[in-house]
């Protein structure tokens, strides 16, 4: 006979993966920010830049909370554009 293997649980704080979430987009940001400038640089402070913009935007958040939820749920979400108040940006 086999032992089971030991299985534990415990809670998960939804706001990780919230974290979780925007790691990757900050990933994703600077991916493509690295690919425009090709500078490792410009590219990190960019994605930071926009990443800061989505946390303190609280439409913003609020979708991103959504789109997690639907995922944890096992809805199939749609392609959606985020829009992001950023109070520091300068119309050019």
């Amino acid at each position: 006979m086999t032992d089971s293997p030991k299985v534990i649980v415990q809670q998960l704080d939804s706001s990780i993966l919230i974290d979780i979430y925007l790691d990757g987009f900050m990933t994703g940001a600077a991916t493509c920010a690295l690919n425009y400038s090709q500078d490792d640089t410009e590219a990190d402070r960019v994605s930071e830049t926009l990443v800061r913009a989505v946390k303190t935007d609280p439409a913003a958040m609020e979708e991103i909370r959504r789109e997690v939820r639907e995922r944890l749920l096992g809805i199939e979400g749609e392609t959606r554009n985020l829009d992001v108040f950023h109070p520091d940006y300068k119309e050019r």
